[in-house]
């Protein structure tokens, strides 16, 4: 590779110069790819979570008695109460 051009000067080549605004390959634009953490991820969560019914008669409570209800009044106060422990 040659870096003195006809005259005698240096010079920077051309087909080594880095191009900020050139196109990049569609493979290069897109955000890396962890299939296998995705994979671990799918496997263990069903592991860990437990979706069956903590009671030992799941049959003799209603839905009623397994559900709390809060107001909305009570969600907007707990929620507001949360928000300033965490600005805090």
């Amino acid at each position: 590779m040659d870096i003195v051009g006809a005259d005698g000067s240096p010079h920077t080549p051309k087909e080594d110069v880095f191009n900020p605004f050139a196109p990049a390959a569609n493979d290069l634009l897109l955000a890396p790819q962890c299939k296998k953490r995705c994979a671990e991820w799918k496997t263990s969560v069903s592991r860990r979570l437990s979706f069956g019914c903590t009671t030992e008669n799941p049959g003799k409570r209603s839905r009623e008695e397994n559900h709390t209800h809060i107001s909305d009044e009570e969600l907007v106060d707990a929620l507001y109460e949360n928000l300033l422990v965490a600005d805090i």
